[in-house]
């Protein structure tokens, strides 16, 4: 039983060697960081794009029951976003700086 355990111990068919494994877990690293980065700023860009749209919301209503009318007439306070601004979350405007 031994000498088939020294056998097997012993045996390299198969094997990856450990600089394989290195290079394999640094690139999974760098696509999972390159991946979740990409990730975050998309939900980032989804939570923006959902802000500015309940705030231009619009709640006015009216009803009338038995002769009765009510009447809301939303105001938006807010003011609408400007017309040619991007889409809320990321901002990549940098100032310059004078060199």
């Amino acid at each position: 039983m031994p000498n088939s355990m020294q056998i097997f111990w012993q045996d390299q068919r198969g094997t990856i060697e450990l600089s394989s494994w290195f290079f394999l877990v640094v690139m999974v690293a760098l696509g999972m960081i390159v991946g979740m980065t990409t990730l975050r700023n998309e939900i980032t860009q989804q939570f923006g794009d959902v802000s500015q749209a309940l705030e231009t919301l619009d709640q006015s209503y009216s009803y009338s029951v038995n002769n009765v009318t009510s009447t809301y007439n939303d105001t938006n306070e807010l003011g609408n976003p400007w017309p040619f601004s991007g889409p809320a979350g990321i901002d990549l405007e940098i100032a310059g700086s004078p060199e």
